[in-house]
């Protein structure tokens, strides 16, 4: 995405207009927007990098916490994403795979063979 960025502005630099830019990269038609932004972006700050969001940061997908929803799923694999969802996380990490789950119910079959 950066070097992308990078051409747009040499380019532009070089005269070539966006129609221009957007046939020389090969970039898709439905970003043409992309193009216009970039060069926006440029003439305002003088760079091309992403400006820092606000909001809530991403949740943490460890690879412990990938681990646990992996058990969770294998535990009952009929569970809905919906039911799935609302797990608090606080449970989630109780069932952390250091420490030992119940073993899974199995169910025997028996069979019985009467002698005729």
């Amino acid at each position: 995405m950066e070097s992308e960025r990078s051409a747009i502005i040499e380019l532009h630099m070089a005269g070539k207009s966006p129609s221009e830019i957007l046939k020389l990269l090969n970039i898709a038609k439905g970003r043409r927007a992309f193009i216009y932004r970039t060069i926006n972006r440029y003439k305002e700050t003088g760079d091309t990098v992403d400006k820092p969001r606000s909001g809530r940061p991403c949740s943490v997908t460890t690879s412990a916490l990938k681990k646990v929803v992996r058990e969770r799923i294998r535990r009952n694999p009929h569970r809905s994403i919906l039911e799935f969802s609302k797990i608090p996380f606080s449970q989630m990490r109780k069932f952390s795979p250091l420490k030992r789950l119940q073993p899974k119910r199995q169910s025997h079959l028996a069979l019985s063979f009467s002698d005729p």
